[in-house]
């Protein structure tokens, strides 16, 4: 073994010291609370607590037959553990639910007991020498250090500062274990070699040195010798042992967070060994001391707030554990870390010799398990069970405990044809089936899932999550749902033969699927195949709603009246149980509707127009930043009443440099007119929304088209902030223009054929203006705006002026490639983006809209079809996009002129219709296409960041006449 002598010389000191009283509890109350929170107030009156008292509580729920229940230290709050004060009306707060959850009893008793810190329990030893041990209160404390401005520099040992939580009290040796006391217990000395000496300290009251922690701790050592002799004479548990460091470092600071137990001390710094320190008052350090150099007598300096002596200096005193090099992985409940077993026991407080710094609460020292030094000693600790060494326990009132926290649920189930079929609901992992808006009462707390009984012909919702609430009624909704499928759909007459508005349609909805129930069977219209539906504001026909029996059914209603929609040829989109329109809820919707291929429906009014409505005054515009408030007065300037209700809407956009406007969106949904506005009766219309700002404004009364008017150019108003861009310095002006009277509608016009107008051009320049375009453009909104086709309606000419002329121009010009329908026509002179331009210094003026409408119906059957060779590739790149495929026509005969194919992004919605926002880039033109030909198309352009669905669509402007639709597009998520 190893020796380590410190040079001393000894003298012996010793101070006598008061033994605390026993702390006392009186008049303990206790009821649980009556807010369903399982919380139970223990009131309790506490006297004679001397400087810090450890209060306990525990419980019996047998009427205090046997205490059974200690409540975890988590459940527990207010005046329990360490307590500083005597007083009236004490309160503990136990949350019962948490260490007794889900109990009822009606013989609930409260314990509660108190033990005085410093408190003193005195052992006799053999030959009658006392040993003092001090109650120790449970509680917890910031263990080890870190750097300090004054005394910088910890060591790494002393960290990380950590809490911990000593949950049970004990008992801590008043005084370092003495000579007298060891040989008490021992015998003799520790190692014959190696008596205590006059240098190093001799006497009963020095503490015991050149003792190892093997000594302590052998099968044979001082431990096991004391707790037999303590066990044998019946002096309260034989529970003694070396203190664990953690519960050495709580008893030592005494509820301090201080360099020392009693302060950080005005020792300059860590070596300061200045006499006259407050450190001196505490402990013997430094060699300071007469004699000089030696052990001292225990208790000869003022204890802590504990009651405890020299836990600064006089001896190193041995703990339980191992040494570590730091505090990483330490346990914090006060327990020893003994595993796995180190090679080096642990040493705290210091010595006689130590610097303040070593004295510290904080600083660990540690040596061999066999070493001997003058300067090494230990002080006992003791385990004590919950009550024992306190006051007489005294007990509350028997009172109800009830913490069978639990909460109800209830689930409503829809629809009620579904509930009428046998719908129910439960818990899962639970037999008992609830059903509709029943409630399931005395529910445990906590998150549950809730299943639904699986019912005939209709599909079962998913399990919802629940979570039950203490007191509270948790509620749920599960809808069964449906599938209903539209198989085929016909109708009759298909175009060519054409349909007048209020006229009879015989269509047929053939749907499958189950169960029973009310459905509604709508028909739509598109331009496009059913890549996207018209936007009418109306469908086609009034709407059917029918009793579906739940087998597969061919429905015809046979009283299907054509509403009024633009004339035009029509692809039909029929749909049944349409989303949000009040029938029975589906999990697809995919499959309810589809357009019907090869054959489209020919609409044609062919009544003279009779109605004119008009604004009545200048509409107001109020644009703040993104918002727009529109309002005016739209009035029926004719002497009938229109046959049906028209739709009034506020569009955003941009003007071109003529004023013909290009439209990209609407500031919400529109506002709809009914039929009853008579001859001359007016209506207020006002709307709110968003724009991009900077946008121009439009708004137009029969925004739609489904009105027959006898004159459109007064349906719109416009709020324009663009600025017409003039170039060179010619100023033409297109005074007046006009069609042919007699191939005004209702005259029918073949697209073969040519159309007779006229327009009268003013050159206000002094110079001859050389060539320039004149051109005419197709407008469904009164020629506020052009059609977006990619082409005029007849084929452009040039014409010139001599300086300051007036001419009128006669034209009789081939109609482009136009599909069917009734078009208004706006004349432009000069447009700034054709390429043969001389320019213009005010192009505002340069366009005009001619009165009145004409009508083309193409009566030839079609006989191309354009679709894909194969499903067109869609790569996307961040925000770039790239579109290619091929285009072939499989009809037996050439296309009739030319088709533009573009690619859009949009959204789809839940029933697979889709919304297209905006071009992915310019379109391709493709040239017109003998039968069994084929043309490769690319498309690369730029996409909003999003998820978005790509549509790419063959002939988007619906010019060439086809066989069948339907096959023109695709769509890709992208």
């Amino acid at each position: 073994m190893n020796r380590i002598v410190f040079f001393l010389v000894g003298a012996i000191a010793a101070t006598a010291v008061m033994t605390a009283a026993a702390a006392s509890v009186t008049n303990v109350r206790a009821n649980q609370r009556t807010d369903g929170s399982a919380l139970v107030d223990i009131d309790y009156d506490l006297a004679d607590v001397t400087a810090v008292a450890s209060v306990s509580v525990e419980f019996s729920l047998d009427g205090g037959t046997s205490y059974t229940v200690v409540p975890s230290t988590t459940a527990l709050s207010g005046d329990c553990g360490v307590v500083t004060s005597s007083g009236s009306n004490k309160r503990i707060v136990w949350n019962a639910g948490v260490d007794q959850p889900s109990v009822y009893t009606d013989q609930c008793r409260a314990r509660v007991s108190a033990l005085n810190a410093g408190q003193v329990t005195t052992i006799t030893l053999p030959g009658g020498v006392p040993l003092e041990m001090v109650a120790i209160p449970p509680g917890s404390f910031q263990m080890g250090a870190n750097d300090e401005s004054m005394w910088s520099g910890w060591p790494e040992s002393e960290k990380p500062v950590h809490t911990v939580t000593i949950a049970h009290a004990f008992q801590m040796g008043r005084f370092e274990v003495t000579q007298s006391q060891w040989l008490a217990v021992m015998g003799s000395w520790p190692d014959p070699n190696w008596p205590p000496t006059s240098l190093s300290g001799v006497g009963d009251n020095y503490p015991v040195y050149f003792v190892s922690w093997d000594h302590i701790s052998a099968a044979n050592g001082f431990l096991n010798t004391l707790n037999a002799h303590i066990f044998s004479t019946g002096q309260g548990p034989a529970t003694f042992r070396l203190p664990s460091e953690a519960e050495w470092e709580y008893a030592c600071r005494a509820g301090s967070q201080s360099r020392f137990s009693f302060g950080n001390s005005n020792c300059t710094d860590k070596t300061d060994c200045t006499t006259g320190r407050d450190l001196a008052d505490y402990a013997w350090y430094c060699g300071l001391g007469t004699p000089a150099y030696s052990t001292k007598s225990v208790g000869g300096k003022l204890s802590n707030a504990f009651g405890l002596f020299d836990m600064h200096g006089n001896v190193w005193e041995l703990c339980e554990d191992w040494y570590h090099s730091s505090y990483t992985g330490a346990p914090t409940d006060g327990s020893a870390w003994n595993s796995p077993a180190g090679s080096y026991p642990v040493l705290r407080g210091g010595n006689w010799l130590s610097s303040p710094g070593e004295c510290r609460s904080a600083y660990r020292n540690a040596t061999g398990p066999r070493d001997l030094s003058n300067g090494f000693g230990f002080r006992l600790s003791r385990t004590l069970p919950s009550t024992a060494e306190a006051s007489s326990p005294a007990e509350s009132n028997i009172f109800v405990l009830d913490t069978r926290v639990v909460g109800s649920l209830q689930v409503r189930l829809l629809p009620a044809a579904a509930v009428t079929a046998g719908a129910q609901w439960r818990r899962t992992a639970t037999t008992t089936w609830f059903s509709s808006d029943v409630t399931e009462s005395s529910i445990p707390i906590g998150n549950y899932q809730v299943e639904f009984k699986d019912v005939s012909d209709w599909i079962t919702p998913a399990n919802q999550s629940v979570t039950i609430q203490n007191g509270e009624t948790a509620t749920a909704t599960a809808e069964y749902s449906t599938n209903y499928a539209l198989t085929s759909a016909d109708f009759n007459p298909g175009a060519p033969a054409p349909v007048q508005p209020a006229s009879i349609l015989d269509v047929t909805w053939s749907v499958s699927g189950t169960p029973p129930g009310t459905i509604w069977a709508e028909l739509f219209l598109s331009k496009t195949g059913g890549f996207d539906t018209c936007r009418v504001g109306a469908t086609l026909t009034n709407s059917s709603r029918f009793a579906f029996p739940g087998v597969p059914v061919n429905h015809t209603p046979g009283n299907q009246v054509v509403n009024y929609v633009p004339d035009g040829v029509y692809t039909i989109v029929p749909m049944i149980n349409r989303p949000d329109t009040g029938g029975p809820i589906e999990n697809n919707y995919v499959n309810n509707w589809a357009p019907i291929a090869g054959k489209r429906v020919l609409i044609r009014n062919n009544q003279f127009a009779t109605c004119d409505l008009a604004w009545s005054g200048t509409p107001s515009f109020v644009v703040s930043g993104q918002n727009v408030s529109v309002s005016g007065t739209v009035i029926n300037l004719s002497g009938n009443t229109p046959a049906y209700g028209f739709w009034v809407e506020t569009i955003y956009g941009t003007f071109s440099d003529e004023g013909l406007f290009l439209a990209e969106g609407y500031i919400s949904g529109g506002e709809k007119v009914s039929t009853s506005l008579g001859p001359n009766d007016t209506v207020a219309f006002s709307q709110s929304g968003i724009a991009p700002a900077g946008k121009d404004l439009v708004v137009v009364v029969d925004s739609t088209d489904i009105i027959s008017e006898t004159e459109e150019r007064n349906n719109s108003a416009s709020h324009r902030v663009s600025t017409p861009v003039g170039r060179g310095s010619l100023d033409l002006t297109v005074t007046d223009a006009s069609f042919s009277a007699a191939q005004l509608a209702p005259t029918e016009l073949s697209p073969f054929g040519s159309l007779q107008w006229s327009a009268t051009i003013r050159n206000n320049s002094t110079q001859p203006t050389g060539d320039f375009w004149v051109e005419l453009f197709h407008s469904n909104n009164g020629g506020i705006g052009s059609m977006r086709s990619g082409i005029t309606l007849t084929q452009s000419e040039k014409v010139s002026l001599a300086a300051s002329e007036t001419k009128p121009f006669n034209f009789n010009q081939p109609f482009n490639q136009i599909t069917d329908g009734i078009y208004s026509a706006v004349v432009v002179a000069n447009r700034n983006s054709v390429g043969v331009n001389p320019g213009d210094t005010n192009p505002a003026d340069n366009s005009f809209v001619l009165p009145g409408r004409v009508v083309l119906i193409n009566s030839t059957a079609p006989v191309a079809n354009l679709r894909w060779n194969a499903e067109p590739v869609v790569t996307r790149t961040g925000n770039l996009v790239s579109v290619t495929g091929r285009v072939i026509n499989d009809g037996p005969d050439a296309t009739i002129g030319s088709s533009w194919v573009e690619a859009y992004y949009g959204t789809m919605d839940v029933a697979g219709r889709y919304s297209p926002l905006n071009v992915v880039a310019g379109g391709v033109l493709v040239p017109p296409l003998a039968g069994g030909e084929g043309y490769d198309i690319a498309i690369n352009g730029g996409v909003l960041s999003g998820n978005w669905v790509v549509g790419v669509i063959i002939d988007s402007t619906d010019l060439v006449p086809e066989t069948d639709e339907t096959d023109n597009y695709t769509y890709q998520p992208n």
